[in-house]
């Protein structure tokens, strides 16, 4: 099955996305990882990642597309996928229909409020990418793999995260509105225990 789950940051696209990948035995896969993985390299490609990145700034869509693309033809993705954090404007969910057909799309609905909340409190393990709020986790040591737990600099960045929750808002409709042309939409809400999200998503998978 080949999924997209969509939702502003905060959302726990992340979180949801590991669990149904687990349930399902396909690869989630994190347009957010894949950019943060390109800056890591020594490329004048990975330093223009970079800058859009701590700017609170999408990534172009011809960068995005390409790492994408890549990502697709292995291996792993031959029985199904789920996308997260992608697409992000219509040009982008155009350009993922010429690609690949998607079964079903999920968009995880929360308030600006509880995503702004949920973002200031949570790090990132810098070796596996695990995302865990700083409540669960005090002594910053990652429960998947032992690595350190860091903040990423676009989330010390109060005016960086409203930008990036501005832009989401601007150019989710035009998504909406193109997969539920498709029938393919599904809408849950997000403000619910991780428990609760799980579920629903659950049932929209294995209908």
């Amino acid at each position: 099955m080949r999924i997209v789950i969509l939702g502003p940051a905060g959302s726990g696209k992340g979180t949801q996305g590991t669990l149904i990948s687990k349930k399902l035995n396909i690869p989630l896969i994190s347009i957010g990882d894949l950019v943060r993985r390109e800056t890591k390299k020594h490329s004048t490609l990975a330093q223009k990642v970079a800058w859009y990145s701590v700017q609170g700034l999408l990534v172009p869509d011809e960068i995005i597309i390409k790492l994408l693309v890549k990502r697709l033809k292995a291996t792993d993705c031959k029985n199904g996928f789920i996308l997260d954090g992608f697409p992000r404007n219509l040009n982008q969910a155009i350009e993922l229909d010429k690609l690949i057909e998607i079964d079903k799309v999920i968009l995880i609905k929360i308030d600006n409020k509880t995503a702004l909340s949920r973002i200031q409190g949570r790090f990132v393990c810098s070796n596996c990418g695990l995302t865990l709020s700083n409540d669960k986790n005090t002594d910053l040591k990652c429960i998947s793999c032992g690595g350190t737990m860091i903040k990423r600099k676009d989330d010390l960045n109060e005016n960086a995260i409203k930008t990036r929750l501005n832009i989401y808002e601007n150019n989710i409709e035009p998504i909406i509105s193109h997969y539920k042309n498709k029938g393919i939409l599904f809408e849950v809400s997000g403000e619910k225990s991780k428990t609760e999200v799980f579920e629903q998503i659950s049932q929209v998978v294995t209908e």
